[in-house]
């Protein structure tokens, strides 16, 4: 099912400027809970007292607005058109005398940005009203002709938490939203929709076009984003969603315990791209994502209208849905060309949905490259999903070189059997630990791995078999994991081949397959291009 997400966050007008700008040069200002708008503004011993008068100047290039560290700030502070500086002298927003200053905006947006860029925002805390539904924390936003990108955006060192979305950014109109976006060391939680968002205008799939260019995410954190029960139309409660989006990065980011809380048919997600080009996801973390629907729910996401973006080196577990989704309702052809390589899925689909996988590829997908990952399962509760669902729609899917192994239950379904020019499997390890072995392939149901190889031809290559169906012999464990950090030391040791594994050695060489395996696996193990392991590590 489509994870679709509303293409424009709540924009809320801020300030407009005032006759109170007198500076043509830049300048350091400063606010202080014990200030007078009334002073210069231009020294601690001068501060202003609130983010109205803050708002009412205009913030050349260079020039700084601090506010007082330990101190709380009410309402909005906003930046228009007449703010602003660029990458080499931007504006910089931040706090003073050792800590962090808080904005707390009882309704609206903690700070609004409209139509400017050049601007540095750091150490703050903001904080919404709970459950509000009104506002976002930061909120980034233009509507700027088409083709009008504003440059730098950088947000580091926040928390943000109480809004109806704790960072959004994106634009109105086609190709104009921003440029140049970092968001990085950011605390996103207890949001209601999602902790970060970038958006642009409705994708127009005859002209493709992107709001932000070259955005990247790193060491971002967002959880308990739970979902607007009143939303029936939006999925809500996503981690961190990348759409409108051409070249991008997130990466060593979590997202944990969002969702459960909306009211729509569909989603949410942990970390997911729709609408974008060009995203590489790799080195994060994903678990405990809920849905209250039991579809969607899942760890990673590649959505529609996706293309040449990359999932690698991620770790997804114990979430409602699959651990990593490949999709689209859409059959134009733009879910295309994306891989899906040395990424870790343990225990995923746990809400009792026995459709999703640990992996699914379903929908409207074409040439994707799915390698290199390991998918362990068990039985959920009131299902036994399988370890990789396919989809009837997919063409030009490679499968090669993972470990699929699940306790019992399905190892791969697929409700209308494929020729091998839309899906083929070679070189993965099937393993079911209890049994029986099955693979549902259409309406046959194989119970060995040489029967399915008769019946299909896949696992095969110019007439000879490939593939094993042995126990993995991992090191583990594999189930019941506790990991809070995509960098933890241990994240994946559990995972790789104990001596002697008959995986050690018996991948297949995916470089002369027209493949760009990585050169190490997940734990930064480099392997044999020729005669790699089989899985994720």
């Amino acid at each position: 099912m489509a994870l679709l997400l509303a293409a424009a966050a709540v924009l809320l007008a801020g300030c407009i400027k005032g006759s109170s700008d007198t500076s043509s040069s830049p300048a350091t200002y400063y606010l202080s809970a014990s200030g007078n708008d009334g002073a210069a503004g231009t020294s601690p011993a001068t501060a202003w007292r609130t983010l109205t008068k803050a708002s009412s100047v205009k913030l050349l290039p260079g020039s700084k607005l601090l506010l007082q560290a330990g101190q709380v700030f009410t309402g909005q502070l906003t930046l228009g058109p007449d703010d602003g500086g660029n990458a080499s002298d931007p504006v910089v927003i931040g706090s003073y005398g050792g800590g962090e200053a808080r904005i707390s905006s009882p309704s609206g947006s903690g700070i609004y940005m409209h139509d400017t860029g050049g601007i540095d925002i750091s150490d703050l805390q903001l904080t919404g009203k709970a459950n509000s539904g009104h506002g976002d924390g930061i909120n980034v936003y233009s509507d700027l002709p088409t083709g009008h990108r504003l440059d730098h955006i950088a947000i580091s060192n926040v928390a943000v938490s109480g809004f109806l979305y704790g960072i959004t950014l994106g634009g109105l109109n086609k190709g104009a939203g921003f440029s140049d976006v970092s968001v990085s060391n950011a605390d996103l939680h207890d949001n209601i929709d999602a902790g970060l968002l970038t958006y642009g205008p409705v994708f127009d799939p005859h002209a493709p076009s992107y709001a932000n260019q070259n955005v990247v995410v790193s060491h971002v954190q967002a959880s308990a984003n739970r979902g607007n029960p009143h939303d029936h139309k939006t999925d809500t409660g996503n981690g961190i969603v990348l759409g409108s989006v051409d070249g991008g990065i997130v990466s060593w980011s979590t997202a944990n315990d969002n969702g459960g809380l909306g009211a729509a048919a569909l989603g949410p997600a942990g970390i997911w791209t729709y609408d974008s080009t060009h995203v590489d996801i790799e080195h994060n973390l994903s678990y405990g994502n809920k849905t209250p629907n039991k579809v969607d729910g899942n760890g990673f996401g590649l959505d529609q209208n996706t293309s040449n973006s990359v999932l690698e080196y991620n770790i997804s577990y114990g979430n409602d849905g699959t651990g990593y989704l490949v999709y689209s309702a859409l059959s134009n052809g733009l879910q295309r060309d994306n891989v899906v390589r040395d990424n870790i899925s343990s225990d995923d689909g746990r809400d009792g949905n026995s459709f999703y996988g640990g992996m699914s590829i379903i929908g409207y997908v074409y040439n994707a490259a799915v390698y290199q990952n390991t998918v362990i399962m068990t039985p959920a509760r009131t299902g036994a999903p399988p370890l990789l669902r396919l989809g009837p729609y997919v063409r030009g899917v490679s499968i090669r070189n993972n470990l699929f192994s699940t306790e019992s239950g399905p190892i791969i379904a697929v409700s209308s059997a494929p020729a091998q020019s839309a899906v083929l499997l070679q070189g993965n390890d099937y393993f079911s630990v209890l049994g029986p072995w099955q693979v549902f392939w259409g309406q046959t149901v194989y119970n060995s791995l040489p029967g399915w190889q008769a019946g299909t031809a896949q696992e095969t290559m110019n007439g000879r078999p490939t593939g094993l169906a042995v126990n993995p012999e991992m090191v583990g464990p594999v189930l019941g994991l506790s990991l809070t950090s995509p960098e933890a030391p241990a994240a994946a040791a559990g995972f790789g081949p104990r001596p002697g594994s008959p995986l050690i050695g018996t991948g297949l060489d995916l470089a002369s397959l027209d493949l760009h395996p990585n050169a190490a696996g997940y734990t930064g193990r480099v392997q044999s291009v020729q005669h790699p392991d089989i899985g994720a590590v």
